[in-house]
């Protein structure tokens, strides 16, 4: 059969035989995830003018229309100032923000998805703030929506009071009384508590809402979590998507995975266990537990899949005097360094007859 092109928000899907010519002369150049429907295959938006080009020879925007011409002109405009963003900084300054906090501005102007992975104390807050105040005074967006831990939901609010008194802002974290007032009253912004997110997914997943920020999105470096779950799901009904985080994977490259899946769902195999064949080495010697390792003929790659998508800001961009390591040496009691070392070779050991796993130890 011909092969069939459908394009939305989110990826790219093909229908076409294995042995189709076209489909033949692409997978060179785009990863392509084959899924269980027999002939289909999916892969990233950001090979949408490889797509075009190869299966349709279109490589002009004036050749398009529609949905597909907005998306083709969105990645190449992507494409192009990214890069450049990055590596002269903002092209605008503001009297309100710090200039890495203008540069995620721009950033997010060009980038309907993206990782903004800025250090403590750098100022996410603000910068996310005023980047959903611009889309929604752009009417790129009626109702922006704030997941984040409950124990900072008071802080989002403090600061749109304070830098942004003309949004309304709506918060919900407890109560099925303030559950219903947040999104009962009219409001620009909701800020939803991670915790109680997943038992109210079906009931926001009936919501449209424009724009997401997840903040300290390193809750979701666990794959078998429910709120990672549920974030997967949740990020492929919310056409712009953001995270937000100071430590993306506090323990190793593998926590990446759900968080920049939210962002791009094929910017990696959908097998989880083909991502991590692919990139890491398991160490453990317990098949019950990973102990991933990134190969290092693939760190390259794999963080430039990640920057692609990402942009790093530590502290150093602030006027401080910066931090003082003190190094304190303790050494571990024998029987406690046995244990130790037993937990970190096996991934369990066994204390007073008590079997401790990885996770418990945690």
């Amino acid at each position: 059969m011909a092969n069939h092109i459908s394009v939305n928000e989110y990826y790219i899907t093909i229908a076409a035989d294995g042995n189709d010519a076209g489909l033949l002369a692409l997978m060179p150049t785009v990863p392509l995830f084959s899924m269980r429907k027999r002939g289909v295959y999916r892969c990233s938006l950001k090979y949408l003018p490889e797509v075009l080009q190869i299966l349709r020879g279109i490589s002009s925007t004036d050749q398009l229309r529609g949905t597909v011409k907005k998306l083709y002109d969105e990645e190449l405009r992507r494409r192009y100032y990214t890069p450049l963003l990055k590596k002269d900084g903002p092209n605008r300054t503001s009297d309100f923000l710090w200039p890495q906090q203008q540069l995620g501005v721009e950033l997010a102007e060009v980038n309907r998805r993206y990782g903004f992975f800025y250090d403590t104390r750098t100022g996410k807050t603000p910068m996310s703030l005023q980047i959903m105040y611009n889309a929604l005074k752009a009417g790129k967006a009626k109702r922006c929506i704030v997941v984040c831990p409950s124990s900072i939901i008071e802080a989002w609010l403090e600061d749109a009071t304070k830098f942004f008194p003309q949004l309304k802002v709506a918060a919900y974290y407890g109560t099925e009384k303030q559950k219903d007032k947040a999104l009962s009253m009219p409001s620009h912004i909701v800020v939803w508590s991670m915790e109680q997110f997943v038992d109210c997914f079906d009931w926001l997943s009936q919501i449209h809402f424009d724009m997401c920020f997840v903040d300290e999105s390193s809750k979701l470096k666990s794959h078998r979590t429910k709120i990672s779950d549920a974030m997967r799901k949740f990020s492929l009904m919310v056409p712009s998507w953001y995270l937000l985080s100071a430590t993306p994977a506090p323990n190793n490259h593998s926590e990446y995975y759900t968080q920049m899946m939210t962002i791009d769902p094929y910017i990696f195999n959908p097998a989880r266990t083909k991502f991590v064949s692919k990139y890491f080495d398991d160490m453990s010697r317990n098949y019950s537990y990973e102990k991933l390792t990134i190969k290092p003929n693939m760190y390259d790659i794999f963080m430039q899949q990640i920057e692609e998508r990402a942009i790093y800001v530590d502290q150093s961009v602030m006027p401080t005097a910066g931090k003082e390591w003190k190094v304190v040496t303790y050494e571990l009691p024998t029987y406690a360094k046995d244990v130790y070392n037993e937990m970190r070779t096996k991934m369990w050991t066994e204390v007073i007859g008590k079997e401790i796993t990885v996770h418990l130890a945690l």
